[in-house]
């Protein structure tokens, strides 16, 4: 499977674990009845987006090796990709607050470290364009 197949159909997954999500939010009620599905949701969308990170790291090292008529789409594939891990963490960043307040440090944790990871692979990023404008 092509690279920017594999990347555009983690895109469409991410979205839809977004809208799901959305979706079982508005079916848990405030006093957390329905608390366990939104621990799963919680959980499917930690887990995506950690493989999202994976992926990203291994795009960068294939960045670093592409030649210049690979590196464009390669590049901007891992943009959408760091987008999607945005998106994701500013929604669990609102997931955590539902949890109960002895998951909800430790999930904050998780999150903050994701964002973190993030954060650092876009300046890798941005690392190689640098490298690549010299």
């Amino acid at each position: 499977m092509p690279i920017w197949l594999h990347i555009e159909v983690q895109y469409v997954a991410g979205r839809l674990i977004s809208v799901l999500s959305r979706l079982f939010s508005l079916l848990s009620t405030p006093t957390g009845g329905a608390g366990w599905l939104h621990s799963s949701v919680m959980e499917s969308l930690s887990k995506q987006t950690k493989v999202l990170l994976h992926e990203i790291t291994n795009g960068l090292t294939f960045a670093e090796r592409a030649s210049c008529e690979e590196y464009g789409s390669v590049e901007k594939n891992i943009q959408k990709q760091i987008n999607i891990v945005m998106e994701n963490c500013e929604r669990l960043d609102y997931l955590v607050k539902k949890e109960p307040p002895s998951k909800r440090e430790e999930a904050k944790l998780h999150v903050d470290k994701m964002k973190y990871d993030c954060k650092h692979l876009q300046q890798a990023l941005q690392g190689i364009q640098l490298r690549r404008l010299v």
